[in-house]
């Protein structure tokens, strides 16, 4: 295969992950179909069967990819010649929520969603314990006592504000955020 040929398929392949994406978060898994993404991306359906045969593949395709950016992202901050903190992870934690928001609302309603949660059970988890893992981390390294509990609570309560973030338009989720690191500190 040429080199443009690889091109123009990847290009393509990122144009359907990207609308589906648009297209499952702002309308939902079930009332998608794959004829719709064809549609908003401007190819044809024969087309879009040539890269997916369906809208189950196209999501996993989807989270797989957005996984791994969120994970590199969650893992830049925190080089091994860094100290883990918690202020950083939770600075992170929101960064990836404001530049991934289509993502995350698509995350928290799959979880809602145990039919669809089946189909990317083995993501959502690998996911779920991934950020669990670097809290806990970061509460160790702050010799918060019992991190493991700790996190659980904290993921709660990220969960609140990001579920809030999406909810209304002018949430001060900054300012949330400064209060919570406020009581971390030391």
């Amino acid at each position: 295969m040429s080199t443009r040929f690889i091109q123009k398929r990847e290009a393509t392949m990122e144009v359907i992950l990207k609308v589906g994406l648009e297209l499952f978060a702002n309308h939902g898994f079930h009332p998608t179909t794959i004829r719709m993404i064809a549609e908003k991306a401007g190819i044809s359906l024969g087309l879009l069967y040539n890269y997916y045969k369906s809208k189950e593949e196209v999501l996993q395709a989807i989270f797989r990819k957005t996984l791994q950016e969120i994970q590199t992202g969650f893992t830049t901050f925190n080089q091994p010649e860094q100290k883990t903190t918690l202020k950083a992870f939770i600075r992170q934690y929101f960064r990836s929520v404001k530049l991934n928001r289509d993502f995350w609302k698509l995350y928290y309603s799959l979880q809602l969603s145990s039919v669809t949660a089946l189909l990317i059970k083995q993501d959502l988890d690998t996911f779920s314990n991934t950020i669990q893992s670097m809290l806990e981390a970061c509460l160790a390294e702050e010799e918060i006592p019992f991190p493991s509990l700790e996190a659980k609570l904290m993921l709660a309560f990220l969960d609140g504000l990001t579920t809030q973030f999406f909810l209304q338009e002018k949430y001060p989720v900054d300012d949330l955020v400064n209060l919570l690191l406020m009581k971390y500190q030391h």
